[in-house]
């Protein structure tokens, strides 16, 4: 139904409210045959439309995200754990592989870090990734991992804090050769 020029924008939304009302079955059909047609032949341009649309708009939908997240109340936050904990109890094995699959990757960026990219043990040069770990060079990485520990992964602490110094990445055999060296030296010394 082409507009009238004298027609409003209330009155054109109203005239469509009417015309979409009217609707079959069989035209509600075609027109989503059609929409579904051009959302597959038009695919890459329409991402890219919507990729400038949120690029162009990307400060306001982060800031309005915000305030949302910071104004909810107690029972919104309440109904997020209680939907959270409900899709995880029903899709157990996927939850774990990505946790899995997101707690690998961190460790990598750790390893890469501190090995240059060379991913092996910096005492021996395993190479190894299931035994290679983070050791604190100065000692007290028990007390350190107590007490982060539920709080945030160690591999997460490390990327937060901007990768300390006084970590290295060593494996596991040197791990326990460094930790049994220094009981034997301190039995020494009594």
């Amino acid at each position: 139904m082409p507009y009238a020029k004298w027609m409003t924008k209330e009155q054109r939304s109203a005239a469509d409210a009417i015309k979409y009302a009217n609707r079959t079955d069989i035209e509600i059909a075609e027109d989503a045959r059609m929409m579904k047609e051009y959302s597959e032949t038009h695919k890459e341009e329409l991402r890219q439309r919507d990729h400038a649309d949120y690029l162009a708009r990307r400060d306001e939908i982060l800031a309005n995200a915000k305030v949302k997240r910071v104004n909810r109340t107690a029972v919104e936050l309440a109904e997020d754990a209680r939907t959270r904990h409900e899709y995880n109890q029903t899709h157990k094995a996927q939850s774990r592989r990505r946790v899995t699959k997101w707690h690998q990757r961190q460790k990598l960026i750790v390893i890469d870090h501190y090995t240059e990219g060379k991913r092996t043990c910096t005492r021996c040069g395993f190479s190894d990734l299931r035994a290679l770990s983070v050791e604190h060079i100065k000692g007290g990485g028990n007390k350190h991992r107590k007490a982060i520990q539920g709080k945030i992964d160690l591999y997460r602490w490390v990327i937060t804090n901007n990768f300390p110094k006084d970590l290295a990445i060593l494996c596991m055999n040197c791990q326990f050769i460094r930790k049994h060296s220094k009981i034997v030296n301190a039995k020494a010394l009594v």
